[in-house]
């Protein structure tokens, strides 16, 4: 073979190869576009499902003849777990939750209620002090420096005695004793009851003695006399109560004092002064409710003693 048909065939060759080549990188080219389409989607896919969005990184050269098209991107590396989407809550889990929070909101509403009726002043230890402060509390406003003496006749004949006492000085100790009259009976003192500003009450049955109220300028005693009513012979009925009330010591500054008797039929008053041998004089006047006396000045401390009519109706 000549020289020349040696030149030609290896031209022919070269051309051949070529040709190879040239279809290898169309193919190539041609399918790069579509993968990469592909995987655009996919993770167009993907962001849909609110996942974020995978970091893309230009494709590397496959070939040093071979340059990527502007534009085609590489497809991320497969990630080892796949995704997980939870799926959307249904309406009937949702109203489950609500009504779990509604009780629970319930639930607490109630333990605070409850810390309120414990702590609040309108609990039990309130309402009790309240009942106290109305129970004691006198009939009628009293002024500072003024008592109110409410005695009420019972149907045996026992005297049921209250008094109501208001002090611009703060007592610290009350007496109860008997008042000094000449010929009086035996009396018998008993379910004496002190309380200091209307909220502690001091329960006793002796006949007379000391009573500590630290600081109170409002003073509630009552006890029940008995002994004090003689009855007379004749009219039928007819009695005498030579004291209505005990002398209550330790109250100093005293201006004013009401005496009130009520329960049986009250036909007078006599109030006479604190010495044994004092003559009583009328005093007092009748009311709707019984007889009153309003002792004032130097004669507060008088005896005030009643004629009664136990044969009338009397209330127990």
């Amino acid at each position: 073979m000549t020289a020349s048909k040696k030149s030609k065939k290896r031209q022919r060759q070269r051309r051949q190869k070529a040709r190879a080549r040239a279809r290898k990188q169309a193919v190539r080219q041609t399918e790069t576009p579509t993968t990469s389409t592909a995987v655009t989607r996919s993770v167009g896919s993907v962001a849909t499902m609110e996942r974020p969005r995978p970091e893309v990184r230009p494709a590397p050269v496959t070939s040093p003849v071979e340059e990527p098209e502007p534009g085609v991107v590489e497809a991320p590396a497969a990630v080892g777990q796949p995704l997980r989407v939870d799926a959307p809550e249904k309406a009937g889990d949702r109203r489950k939750i609500a009504a779990g929070i509604v009780a629970a909101l319930v639930t607490a509403a109630a333990l605070v209620g409850a810390a309120v009726v414990v702590l609040h002043p309108g609990s039990d230890g309130g309402r009790a002090e309240h009942s106290a402060a109305t129970r004691y509390a006198p009939p009628r406003p009293l002024a500072p420096n003024t008592s109110y003496v409410e005695t009420r006749v019972l149907s045996s004949g026992d005297l049921q005695v209250t008094h109501w006492i208001s002090s611009r000085t703060p007592i610290g100790m009350v007496r109860l004793d008997q008042p000094r009259v000449a010929g009086l009976p035996h009396l018998e003192v008993s379910k004496v009851v002190v309380v200091g500003n209307r909220t502690h009450a001091i329960r006793s049955s002796a006949k007379s003695g000391a009573y500590y109220v630290t600081g109170a300028r409002h003073l509630y005693v009552s006890y029940l006399l008995k002994g004090a009513v003689t009855r007379a012979p004749r009219p039928a009925g007819r009695a005498l109560a030579v004291i209505t009330n005990l002398d209550v010591d330790g109250v100093p500054g005293l201006t004013q004092t009401t005496h009130s008797v009520t329960g049986a039929r009250v036909l007078n008053l006599a109030c006479s002064a604190g010495e044994p041998e004092a003559l009583p004089a009328p005093c007092g006047e009748s009311g709707s409710d019984g007889w009153q006396a309003t002792l004032e000045g130097g004669a507060v401390g008088d005896r005030v003693m009643a004629q009664l009519d136990l044969g009338t109706t009397s209330q127990p």
